[in-house]
């Protein structure tokens, strides 16, 4: 019987591959088996198959497999223009209240 340290190990380098359907039917074998008994490392098979939101909301990759970074530069523009305009909006809308205090006729 093989250490269960060492088959934590292994498991734990084949759950890319077991996660993503790529690996041989001797490796998932071993790796069902051992995590029928190992909690450690079913807790680490379902962390690894979660998906960050990160990866949900990246751009779509180009052509050669890259990500388009002219489009997340036009975004972060995009966003940056938006929060820009709001704070112009609201010191314009202060400096009408103000200037309307101000230099109201007072009669």
């Amino acid at each position: 019987m093989s250490n269960k340290s060492n088959d934590c190990g292994i498991v734990r380098d084949l759950l890319p591959l077991y996660a993503d359907g790529e690996a041989s039917k001797e490796s998932s074998l071993f790796i069902e088996e051992h995590m029928a008994g190992c909690e450690e490392c079913r807790r680490a098979y379902r962390q690894y198959t979660k998906i960050p939101h990160t990866l949900e909301l990246a751009p779509p990759r180009g052509k050669n497999g890259k990500y388009h970074y002219s489009e997340v530069a036009r975004r972060i523009r995009r966003r940056n223009t938006i929060k820009m305009s709001a704070v112009c909006s609201v010191f314009l809308i202060f400096g009408f209240i103000i200037s309307r205090i101000l230099f109201s006729d007072k009669k």
